[in-house]
């Protein structure tokens, strides 16, 4: 949570100024972009959005401090799937909403989702929300909140939106008060269609019309217990029981799913079953809501867990005569792989566990208790029927054993022997006693010819006969070609292959490709040179010209041949550089020569625009350093004064750039920001000639924990200045606009006494004399 702090943090300073500044004060060396929860991403990308920084333009920043690219992938990745919360359409005032004494429970992380039905309430997309659009209106029983539009439209004309008030009428202009709460809509329509009657003549005539609807539904409040956020809830008074129960997060814990009590009138109104609603869809008790309804979840009484071979494993609870059979239908039975034979039940007794094994035949006598543990295994990779043929012969596969099955009639199945079939020798690999394995040598060509012979053996299940092919004898030969062709690589090697074979083989030349060649070939005796030391290869360099064809043509190849094309000559790849900021025209630019220089590069990118700090211009480069045998990436901040070289171009401050630079040019403000250990952080307005004391002063002054001797200021092209002190006296940097002021907290003194120690030390002081303490403190 600290690393998501800290890049937060550094997210909510002005970007085009300090976000590069703030995120050098957070150390993101050990930051795990998968530790973040969706909570935290949606907040990252949502900074992001407000403050309009891209991804691209994010990186160099938070990698400046140490954050290793890996993990800022890892981020970037899981950020693509992050909605962004800003861009929600904003909820309607018939919204249901807690009561803001209460947490939302949306906001509450369940860590049940074992629990079968705990998925559904910590599904966002499944509210339960209720239909303000009601199917029969006239049913509707109007009440205190209610509010209603009145309007009478033809030859007379009225208009108004009345709520119905604590007495339970509704005032309306000219009309007068119409009691409207406890009649249902249909009844209320036709009151204030009778109140109305004496001022709008016209309604009893029929030229003018009289509707009434309902444009904002009252709001009931309800009591929660035993849910994962108890508490009172302020609800539409269309809300059900499970829209209720998703609002709060659903039962806690320990809360049954099976038992769950709505209380109207201080009376038991109704038991509800979530099971009904999760295994058939039935919403038969997702029952309308009413005025200080309470909804009670007791704690559940029989939870078993049901694990392995299973298409739903989990946590299920049971009522009270509910066994297996009924557990296997709620999990949703077996997996295709479940071992049926038999089941596994671990169960709890007074003071161990205890392990049964119940076959199929009493599954339905299974008496279950809570805390109990089924089990169920897996079938075997195993086959009952099953023999196999594999090597050279034509549809190598396993093929079912049937009554009476030899030899012969395996091979028969796979289509007969290939012509390089050694059948001179198959073997014959069968699990004798105990499991065992066999091998049995079998002439398959005398079996083929005489069918009837002793050796045409009779199958046994799991048999595997093995015929070799006479190409495996020989050894795989091989030519390697590498260098500058399109698909270096190994070939197999072929009698009679030439260099042009190889070539084609390998794809042709790539554009950087020399005509350079160079074959290196095994020699195959102990032929000695001068020096009495054995030879390993021979070396043919040669060139080929403009007669590629004929020329690689006319040279052989022999089998284990390494194969070099070189590289044409003085080639380097382009090396680019990055330009971002304040700059004419940034982007990526190529280095034109070896020396060019950071000066030469802005000059190219048409100069600082009119909004650049030109001293804010610095430059991220990256170099590989190799650290405990991981490779890491090493960000380096290098300040440049560019008004030097502006005056000067021969300066040393015009440093010659490197490939993957970044050149980066800070907007120019009028603000300097004040970071650590003072009151509070703050950005503050430049005052002309004020020192980094009025600044510190302007964020609260410091803390205690404060080391007011190593403040020090981080100037807008990340060279800093640290504090000086002479003779007792604070000597502080100077501040510009864009800078940062950095007050760090002092180092934790180590080896530091306990009370205890002190008041020993104390005790021994007492008693030493004056005159040797005296002589005590002159010694120190």
């Amino acid at each position: 949570m600290k690393y998501l702090t800290s890049l937060l943090y550094c997210l909510l300073i002005t970007y085009s100024s300090h976000s590069q500044t703030m995120l050098e004060e957070s150390d993101l060396s050990t930051f795990s972009a998968s530790a973040l929860n969706e909570t935290q991403l949606v907040e990252i990308q949502d900074e992001l959005n407000r403050r309009s920084i891209t991804l691209s333009e994010l990186r160099p920043i938070v990698l400046a401090k140490g954050m290793n690219p890996v993990e800022f992938g890892v981020l970037e990745s899981r950020l693509a799937g992050v909605t962004n919360t800003n861009s929600q359409e904003p909820k309607t005032k018939t919204e249901n909403k807690p009561s803001s004494k209460q947490h939302s429970a949306k906001q509450a992380t369940r860590n049940d989702g074992w629990i079968f039905g705990s998925e559904i309430f910590s599904n966002s997309a499944l509210s339960f929300e209720p239909n303000q659009t009601l199917s029969n209106p006239s049913a509707y029983v109007l009440g205190v909140g209610d509010e209603l539009e009145v309007a009478i439209h033809g030859v007379q004309q009225f208009m108004q939106t009345a709520r119905v008030n604590g007495r339970g009428d509704v005032i309306l202009a000219n009309i007068g008060v119409v009691h409207v709460s406890g009649l249902q809509m249909g009844a209320a329509s036709e009151a204030i269609r009778r109140k109305a009657l004496s001022i709008y003549s016209t309604l009893g005539s029929g030229r003018s019309e009289l509707s009434v609807t309902i444009s904002e539904f009252k709001s009931i409040q309800v009591t929660m217990i035993g849910v994962q956020q108890p508490g009172n809830y302020t609800l539409s008074s269309l809300s059900t029981v499970f829209n209720a129960l998703h609002l709060s997060g659903g039962p806690a814990q320990n809360g049954s799913y099976r038992k769950i009590e709505l209380i109207r009138n201080n009376k038991l109104f109704k038991v509800i079953d979530l099971y009904n609603f999760l295994k058939e869809g039935d919403l038969s008790q997702n029952i309308a809501l009413q005025q200080d309804d309470i909804i009670r979840v007791p704690i559940y009484d029989t939870r078993v867990t049901i694990s392995g071979s299973v298409k739903r494993p989990g946590i299920f609870e049971l009522l009270e005569g509910e066994g297996f059979e009924k557990l296997l239908y709620y999990c949703s039975g077996f997996s295709d792989n479940a071992y049926k034979k038999s089941i596994q039940i671990i169960t709890t007794t007074d003071s161990e566990k205890k392990i049964n094994t119940v076959s199929k035949e009493n599954f339905n006598s299974i008496q279950l208790k809570s805390g109990d543990e089924i089990k169920v295994g897996e079938i075997l990779e195993t086959f009952e029927n099953r023999v196999t043929i594999s090597g050279a012969v034509f549809r190598p596969n396993s093929y079912a054993l049937k009554d009476g099955m030899r030899i012969s009639d395996l091979v028969e199945a796979a289509d007969g022997l290939k012509p390089d079939a050694l059948g001179e020798r198959v073997l014959l690999m069968r699990k004798g006693d105990r499991l065992v394995p066999e091998l049995i040598g079998v002439n398959i060509v005398n079996v083929l010819e005489n069918p009837n012979s002793e050796e045409n053996m009779m199958l046994q299940k799991d048999d595997e006969l093995v015929v070799s092919s006479v190409l495996n004898l020989k050894e795989q030969l091989y030519v390697d070609i590498r260098g500058e062709v399109q698909s270096p690589g190994k070939f197999g090697y072929v009698e009679n292959m030439t260099l042009y074979d190889l070539i084609i083989l390998a794809g042709g030349f790539n554009e950087l490709a020399s005509r350079k060649v160079e074959i290196a070939r095994v020699v195959a005796n102990d032929e000695k040179d001068t020096l009495g030391i054995g030879v390993d290869a021979e070396i043919f360099s040669f060139e080929i010209d403009s007669e590629f064809k004929s020329k690689t043509q006319n040279i052989e190849l022999s089998a284990f041949d390494f194969v070099s094309i070189r590289r044409i000559q003085n080639f380097t790849e382009s090396q680019q550089v990055y330009v971002s900021g304040e700059v004419s025209y940034p982007g990526v630019y190529i280095v034109a020569q070896k020396n060019e220089r950071v000066g030469d590069i802005l000059e190219r990118a048409g100069g600082l625009t009119n909004k650049a700090n030109i001293e804010g211009v610095k430059i991220i480069r990256h170099s590989d350093l190799i650290k405990s045998e991981d490779s890491l990436e090493q960000v380096v901040l290098i300040p440049i004064n560019y008004k030097k070289i502006l005056n000067n171009p021969g300066t040393s401050e015009n440093i010659v750039v490197r490939a993957g630079d970044n050149i980066l040019i800070e907007r120019r403000v009028n603000t300097v920001s004040v970071l650590g250990a003072v009151e509070l952080p703050t950005e503050a307005p430049v005052r002309s000639g004020k020192r980094v004391r009025y600044y510190i002063n302007s964020s609260g002054g410091f803390q205690k924990k404060a080391d007011k001797k190593r403040v020090y200021v981080r100037y807008a092209n990340g060279r800093t200045k640290t504090t000086k002190c002479f003779l007792g006296l604070k000597f502080y940097p100077k501040v510009e606009s864009g800078s940062v002021v950095v007050v760090p907290e002092k180092e934790e003194k180590l080896n530091k006494m306990s009370t205890q120690e002190v008041v020993a030390l104390s005790s021994v002081l007492s008693s030493i004399t004056g005159v040797t303490i005296a002589i005590i403190t002159l010694l120190k």
